[in-house]
């Protein structure tokens, strides 16, 4: 479920109007593969309900990932598997990454002008619209 309609301007990163990318990845983490989604310039949040008795709780996941990817399974999909277990409902955002650290020949990478993630992460950025829609749904 996208955070904002599609009209609505967003910032875009530094590294340009590259297309959203998702994958099996590598390197390994803990002996397997992970899911990841790479270049999120458009946050969205996916709902995952309850199993069974329902609490009226729910909780809100942001996967890591760093700067590059958001680890939608390992640090997303099952942390919900868990708490929809509970009985609450869980949310996990996919938030915009800054794309690939730009690098310059010969030079090492170049830190982003605007860090997207963090920029999501303040005010009015995709964790507090994620959290305005969980409690307008919930309402």
């Amino acid at each position: 479920m996208p955070l904002w309609p599609t009209a609505l301007a967003l910032a875009k990163p530094d590294s340009g109007d590259h297309p959203e990318a998702t994958g099996n990845g590598s390197p390994l983490v803990g002996g397997r593969m992970w899911h990841w989604a790479s270049y999120v310039t458009r946050p969205t949040m996916t709902l995952y309900p309850p199993k069974g008795r329902r609490t009226g709780a729910a909780m809100m996941v942001l996967p890591g990932g760093g700067f590059h990817a958001v680890a939608t399974d390992l640090e997303g999909t099952e942390i919900c598997d868990w708490v929809v277990a509970q009985g609450m409902t869980c949310v996990m955002l996919k938030y915009r990454t800054p794309q690939i650290w730009e690098t310059e020949t010969g030079k090492p990478q170049q830190r982003p002008k605007v860090l997207l993630g963090l920029e999501d992460a303040a005010g009015n950025g995709a964790v507090a619209a994620a959290r305005r829609r969980l409690r307008d749904r919930s309402a």
